[in-house]
């Protein structure tokens, strides 16, 4: 299981004994997913006029939260000059883009949100490094790459209590965490989100994530292998007595 709480979810699940459950979580590739030079970081604090950049990085499945997050949105225009990035979804035709831009519309912010489309992996870095905070509204991840990706490129993130989330985010350190489905929650913690990202340094927020290698990720995976082997070599075959050959 990538996480603890999903080990729980599966142990409710199948009611199995909990010791063949391990944890191991996902990683990320630390070379790939890095901040900017400072030189650009300077670039971007000091721009103007200012517009904050939030990023939505997945699939635009309802279990995603996008309508939760659109709304916090709503909460937060007045005051906050903001600029939505939604990379991902099925392209314009697709009934969920669709629905997500007609509430876009009905909210007023579709001057705000923009629809970047897919983008492949190797590029992902240029988004994480170009937005003020990674937003991830969902209801339920089993773990949440996207949390990893941007904290290790030095971008915080205001997220949901789902996946790897409350394990890896840190309160005024490299997030914020709101309350379940909750859009007004949600928006505080963009706030905050915000805040963070003009007085924090990229480098700090990345040491949260860079611990998390996919090098280390399959250590722990050979680690689990190495005991079930070891534990169950010397168990008999299936069906065979102890002490048969």
């Amino acid at each position: 299981a990538p996480t603890g709480a999903e080990r729980d979810r599966y142990l409710t699940m199948h009611q199995g004994p909990p010791e063949t459950i391990h944890v191991i979580p996902c990683g990320v590739d630390p070379e790939l997913f890095r901040p900017p030079s400072p030189s650009r970081q300077g670039r971007r604090k000091n721009s103007a006029p200012r517009r904050y950049r939030l990023l939505f990085v997945g699939r635009f499945d309802p279990m995603k939260g996008l309508d939760t997050l659109l709304h916090s949105l709503a909460l937060l225009s007045s005051n906050w000059p903001i600029q939505l990035l939604l990379v991902g979804g099925d392209g314009p035709e697709s009934p969920a883009y669709q629905r997500i831009e007609q509430l876009a519309k009905e909210l007023g912010l579709d001057h705000q949100v923009l629809f970047q489309g897919p983008v492949e992996h190797q590029l992902m870095p240029r988004y994480y490094c170009a937005a003020d905070a990674v937003v991830v509204p969902s209801r339920y991840e089993s773990f949440g790459l996207i949390i990893l990706e941007a904290l290790a490129c030095g971008t915080p993130v205001a997220a949901m209590p789902v996946g790897i989330a409350p394990d890896i985010i840190e309160s005024g350190s490299n997030g914020y965490l709101a309350e379940q489905d909750d859009a007004k929650s949600f928006a505080d913690a963009i706030e905050k989100t915000l805040l963070l990202a003009e007085n924090s340094d990229p480098m700090t927020i990345r040491e949260s994530a860079v611990h998390l290698t996919w090098s280390r990720v399959a250590a722990k995976l050979l680690n689990v292998y190495d005991h079930v082997i070891t534990t169950n070599s010397s168990r008999p075959p299936e069906g065979q007595d102890e002490g048969k050959s």
